[in-house]
């Protein structure tokens, strides 16, 4: 063999702890029936060089029949194993467990398999058939191959062993048992080391994006204690209430920075306290909250809704959304007047209803790339996703946690630099 196939054979026998439970039980097979023609190629070749150095004597007959029937194995093997490799369904698996019942029947006697003592072999098909089908199948080929004895013993009128059929049975029960059980802590082990991978992954885009916020906080901090010291050295007449001010919300937008920080690794506990909430209540008092907030701009804020009752399946992460939406319209925003209008709707999808939430803003707008980034949720592209800041990749995540989608649009179509359109939609409950 060749360093290809060896590669090649390497790939389809060699079991990943992130192979699905279909790749794993085809791997499984092929691993088998590998060795399986590992076997008969020696048998055969075994009982060619008896025959052709003639020390066969007297048994010649039942070496010729060794001869053909691993010759023939051989070939059936190497079709199975060509079979299960170019089709996604289980016809390998069924033809394997086929031959292999009739190969273990036709070593023993009419009589051994009627009183029971051939049932011991004929296990060998039920613990193969647990491993390269689904663990059903143990109990589905200790039906077949009991009917079929049954049914054999009556054409031959004789009462089988029920005895040895019932031991069979309960051979099968345990076999379907333990691959079942085996199968489901393989299914656990795999998803638990997905989220531990996942996990670590965000861990180093959270770092990043935290990095980035708090180098901006920190610039503008550095920024505003600078213009007082030179306006203190150089006597500079400088409104230093506005500095000020502008020190305390750099301060306030840290301290949120590391909330939004903590609520992001959070979300999976908060996920398992949903309930119903008023949404309609919640955005306004996070309307109230951003006004306050920024009592020195002039900001207007309209809310746009024909019913005050819009309810949906959430959790008080709901608020951190809507501040998260409206802080973000008004810290982009380079008008002396900001204005915010939300509407809020009912819309109807795929015969489900929705609530759909509008937040258009007269702010500088956002470019087609930049929309990419932002509605980004499965920080595959970290570069992209450092740019969107922690508030907006919280917010996302905390939307798509409520089976929540958002998407972005211009205010003016075709002209990004108008403003921006943050749509959020929820599921509705009654």
């Amino acid at each position: 063999m060749n360093k290809f196939t060896l590669e090649k054979l390497k790939i389809l026998t060699k079991l990943k702890p992130n192979d699905s439970d279909n790749e794993r039980r085809k791997k499984t097979l092929n691993f088998l029936l590998f060795w399986i023609e590992i076997l008969t190629a020696i048998l055969c070749i075994f009982s060619l060089i008896i025959v052709f150095l003639g020390l066969a004597q007297g048994s010649i007959d039942e070496v010729l029949f060794l001869l053909i029937g691993s010759f023939i194995m051989f070939i059936a093997i190497g079709v199975i194993f060509w079979m299960n490799n170019i089709t996604k369904r289980n016809y390998a698996s069924y033809t394997f467990l086929l031959i292999l019942t009739i190969v273990i029947m036709f070593t023993d006697t009419p009589m051994q398999l009627v009183e029971g003592r051939g049932l011991l072999t004929l296990t060998l098909p039920i613990i193969i058939s647990s491993f390269i089908l689904k663990p059903r199948y143990s109990i589905i080929v200790a039906v077949v191959v009991t009917g079929f004895i049954t049914i054999f013993s009556l054409t031959l009128a004789i009462v089988p062993n029920i005895a040895a059929i019932v031991i069979y049975f309960i051979l099968a029960l345990i076999m379907w048992f333990s691959a079942n059980n085996l199968e489901r802590s393989l299914n656990y082990a795999k998803e638990k080391k997905f989220q531990i991978q996942n996990a670590r992954k965000n861990i180093d885009i959270y770092r990043d994006i935290f990095s980035h916020d708090m180098a901006n906080i920190f610039q503008n901090v550095r920024s505003s204690v600078g213009l007082l010291v030179d306006a203190s050295e150089k006597n500079l007449n400088i409104n230093k209430s506005i500095v000020m001010k502008n020190l305390v919300e750099q301060s306030i937008r840290g301290s949120e920075l590391i909330k939004n920080v903590k609520k992001l690794f959070q979300i999976d506990s908060f996920g398992e306290n949903m309930q119903i909430i008023d949404s309609y209540n919640a955005l306004l008092l996070s309307v109230e909250k951003i006004k306050k907030f920024y009592l020195r701009k002039d900001i207007i804020i309209e809310v746009d809704s024909i019913s005050k009752n819009y309810n949906l399946l959430g959790n008080l992460l709901l608020f951190d959304v809507f501040d998260i939406i409206l802080t973000n319209a008004v810290e982009h925003n380079l008008n002396e007047k900001i204005e915010i209008s939300i509407r809020i709707s009912n819309i109807k999808q795929d015969n489900h209803r929705f609530i759909k939430f509008e937040f258009i803003d007269n702010g500088i707008g956002i470019s087609n790339e930049m929309k990419q980034a932002l509605i980004q949720t499965d920080l595959e592209e970290p570069e992209a996703e450092r740019s969107t800041g922690i508030g907006l990749l919280l917010a996302n995540t905390i939307i798509k946690s409520f089976r929540g989608r958002i998407s972005i649009e211009n205010t003016v179509e075709n002209d990004s630099s108008k403003g921006s359109n943050f749509i959020i939609i929820f599921p509705e409950v009654s």
